[in-house]
């Protein structure tokens, strides 16, 4: 794959490559894809997050505790147990 880069990003390759932690700009340009990888999923992460945290205030969301999931079993056995397939 190539790809091409402003003068501006080559500069910055340059001199990431001078400083001895990187021995080619492919080393360079993957670490930049890495850190924005890292920085995407973050962000979705913190939308998730702040999503979950506004449901809760407006009372969006189900307490799942022993009731709960007894209520679930027997809606599961309801509907899958007195149909045989």
């Amino acid at each position: 794959m190539n790809i091409s880069l402003t003068k501006n990003l080559e500069e910055y390759v340059a001199s990431q490559m001078q400083t001895g932690h990187y021995a080619s700009a492919s080393e360079v340009i993957r670490e930049a894809l890495r850190n924005q990888i890292k920085s995407s999923i973050s962000r979705q992460l913190d939308e998730r997050i702040d999503l979950g945290r506004q449901q809760v205030e407006e009372g969006k969301v189900t307490v799942a505790n022993d009731t709960y999931f007894d209520k679930a079993r027997e809606y599961v056995k309801g509907k899958y147990m007195s149909n045989p397939a």
